[in-house]
């Protein structure tokens, strides 16, 4: 019962016309580069309204992702791996569903690149990623510098990169875990991810788990992309592979 009101909540109860209006383009920049004051006011009225004020919009969910790197609590070790009996299946739909060698596809929270690796590896020439965690990016540079060099890799926020594409500029836009799952509901994720995509959004998410669970298929259904594939749950995980493709227009 918990877990349904929470799936409500998150869904339709948190207004997103805020998020523009309260988030500037400099609070991304600042906490990007550590350069914002934790301790000023502002800071901590943010966290406060955060806390006490459920719909209020924030960004700094990322504060644990930013601050990553090697011995720490995320640790860009921690995601070099592909887990074979899930990863894999994701990524084999991308490359299922990609056109061409030259389909844009994007990489929502690329980390240390192990998905773009893969694709890259597969033939796919027109891949593009975006994380927050800088030292996993430097580490995806390091380990995989062909994949690296041909792929578009941004370090940046997925709302501010986002806001700022154009529509349909992906023909698949891909992403696992905590991308979505620990973006607060404040920033509609899923209309934008539907925005820039032309054909296909793919998630490896945890439906019912996390700090934001919602109710997948209405939210896409809500921005005209229907499930087309799906293994809910894969093996005994509790994460689900979701395909969801827009609908054709008349």
């Amino acid at each position: 019962m918990i877990l349904f009101l929470r799936k409500i909540l998150n869904t339709y109860l948190i207004p997103r016309f805020l998020f523009n209006k309260v988030i500037a383009d400099k609070d991304f920049t600042e906490l990007l580069n550590s350069t914002i004051d934790r301790s000023s006011l502002s800071y901590q009225i943010g966290r406060r309204l955060r806390r006490f004020v459920f719909f209020w919009p924030t960004i700094i969910d990322a504060d644990s992702w930013i601050e990553g790197n090697f011995g720490k609590y995320r640790d860009p070790l921690h995601f070099k791996d592909l887990r074979p009996d899930i990863d894999i299946l994701l990524l084999e739909k991308v490359y299922e569903y990609a056109n061409s060698i030259e389909s844009p596809v994007l990489d929502l929270g690329c980390n240390s690149g192990r998905h773009l690796e893969y694709l890259h590896n597969k033939g796919l020439r027109n891949l593009s990623g975006v994380d927050v965690m800088k030292s996993a990016l430097l580490y995806f540079q390091e380990r995989c510098p062909e994949a690296y060099k041909d792929s578009n890799i941004h370090h940046d926020f997925f709302q501010h990169f986002l806001r700022n594409t154009v529509d349909k500029k992906f023909e698949i836009v891909y992403s696992v875990g905590a991308t979505i799952e620990l973006v607060h509901p404040s920033f509609d994720i899923i209309g934008d991810m539907c925005r820039v995509a032309q054909s296909c959004v793919i998630l490896l998410v945890q439906e019912n788990s996390h700090s934001y669970p919602r109710f997948y298929v209405t939210e896409f259904r809500k921005n005209r992309f229907n499930l087309i594939h799906s293994v809910r749950p894969i093996g005994e995980s509790n994460i689900s592979l979701l395909v969801f493709n827009r609908e054709e227009s008349n």
